[in-house]
C-alpha cells in the first residue's frame, strides 16, 4: 500500500506545535527560575534586616554599659594601650624570611620552643637543627649563627642570638638561643 500526503501543511502545523511547546516550556523553567532567584534575594534581604537589627540591639547594648561602667575616657585608654602592645610584638615573618635566606643546605631546622618569661628569667626562644651530613665541622654552625647574627631583621628584637649547643649522635644537632637582651657569644 502507498502512502501519499496530500496535505503538507499537517507537518508543517506539527512542527510548529512541538516549537511552541519547546519554547513555553523554556520560558516557563526560566520564568521559575528567575522566581527562585526573586525569592532567595527576598529572603537573604530579610535576614539581613534582621541581622542588621540585632547589630544595632547589640551595639545599643554595649553603649548602655559603657554609659553605666564610666568615662568613654577610660575606653579610650584602654584602646590605646592595646595599640600600644600590639606595637611591642615581634612581627616573626621577617625573621623566619631571614633564617630561610641563612640556612645552609646541609643543615635542617627541626625543632622551635618558646618560653615566656618566668621567675626573673627573660623569654627565649630555642631552635633546634640537625646536620644533614655525616661528617660536619663545628665552623659550620658557628657561621650559620654568624650569618643570623649579621641579619639585622633578627637582631633588631634578638641581639642575644647566640649557639646554646652541639650533641653528638646519629645526627649531629645543635641549638641556637635568641634572648631579647645582649647575651653570651657562642
Amino acid at each position: 500500500m502507498y502512502r501519499i500526503n496530500l496535505y503538507p501543511e499537517y507537518r508543517f502545523r506539527r512542527r510548529q506545535a512541538r516549537v511552541r511547546i519547546f519554547r513555553l516550556g523554556l520560558q516557563a523553567s526560566l520564568m521559575g527560575m528567575v522566581m527562585l532567584v526573586i525569592g532567595s534575594l527576598t529572603l537573604s534581604a530579610l535576614l539581613l534586616n534582621e541581622k542588621a537589627r540585632d547589630v544595632g540591639n547589640r551595639i545599643s547594648t554595649q553603649a548602655q554599659r559603657l554609659e553605666i561602667q564610666g568615662d568613654p575616657a577610660d575606653a579610650l585608654a584602654l584602646a590605646n594601650e592595646i595599640v600600644e602592645l600590639r606595637g611591642q610584638r615581634i612581627d616573626w615573618a621577617p625573621k623566619l624570611a631571614a633564617l630561610s635566606e641563612t640556612i645552609d643546605g646541609d643543615l635542617l631546622l627541626v625543632e622551635f620552643k618558646g618560653n615566656a618569661p618566668d621567675r626573673g628569667k627573660p623569654s627565649h626562644l630555642e631552635m633546634w637543627g640537625e646536620a644533614l651530613k655525616d661528617e660536619v665541622q663545628v665552623g659550620v654552625f658557628s657561621s650559620f649563627v654568624d650569618s643570623l647574627r649579621a641579619d639585622q631583621r633578627l637582631v633588631a628584637d634578638f641581639p642575644g642570638l647566640r649557639l646554646g649547643g652541639i650533641q653528638d649522635g646519629k645526627r649531629t644537632r645543635f641549638q641556637v638561643l635568641w634572648t631579647p637582651e645582649q647575651g653570651g657569644s657562642s
